[in-house]
């Protein structure tokens, strides 16, 4: 299989320091497949669905159906930059359609994890995150048939119940409070492997 990993900062791997891709987890899980990783960082979701049709249809071109399966993590840009949660729904939602229309078999869809400073001003950036999230676990974008991987379902809250942050678990998973640490990228790879199997 050629796995593609297709998104923003988080998919480079990003951290304080150095890079620590989880599709670099996968290629150890997976050896017998060829992971590739197309993470941009800045990129937003909303510019993502033609850098990802393009870069379908070029392998599609050389070799027919080349990329079996795209993981899409994206949308954590748009919401940190005040992109309503309807129109981050509707960037992936293209990737979707780009997937589709390039006989992609298989697609994961990545939800987006807690930023440090998601809580400030009124909250309108975590409730657009927490909204994108339940579009994407609910499995029904577009219509389109593909896998969630939940975030927090691995890395647990960063946020206690009352909006304070847990220090020990920001110190473990993230970085610099919107990319993780190399043990965060780790666990999210360790989390689409298993989608991956399923």
């Amino acid at each position: 299989m050629r796995i593609l990993c297709f998104g923003d900062s988080l998919t480079v791997g990003m951290t304080s320091s150095l890079s620590h891709p989880y599709s670099a987890v996968l290629s150890k899980l997976l050896p017998k497949h060829d992971i590739l990783n197309e993470g941009m960082g800045g990129d937003m979701v909303s510019e993502m669905g033609r850098r990802l049709d393009n870069f379908l249809a070029d392998k599609r071109a050389k070799h027919r159906q080349a990329i079996d399966a795209v993981v899409l993590w994206g949308g954590t840009n748009d919401v940190r930059l005040g992109v309503p949660h309807d129109q981050v729904k509707a960037g992936i939602e293209e990737c979707l359609m780009s997937c589709a229309k390039n006989e992609v078999k298989s697609i994961i869809v990545v939800t987006l994890p807690e930023m440090s400073f998601e809580m400030a001003g009124n909250g309108t950036m975590r409730d657009n995150r927490i909204k994108v999230n339940e579009s994407i676990l609910k499995g029904g974008l577009n219509g389109a048939t593909y896998t969630p991987a939940d975030v927090e379902s691995v890395l647990g809250k960063m946020f206690t119940d009352d909006g304070t942050i847990n220090e020990d678990q920001k110190k473990e998973f993230w970085s610099d409070g919107l990319h993780l640490t190399k043990k965060g990228y780790a666990t999210v790879g360790q989390l689409i492997y298993e989608k991956l199997k399923a």
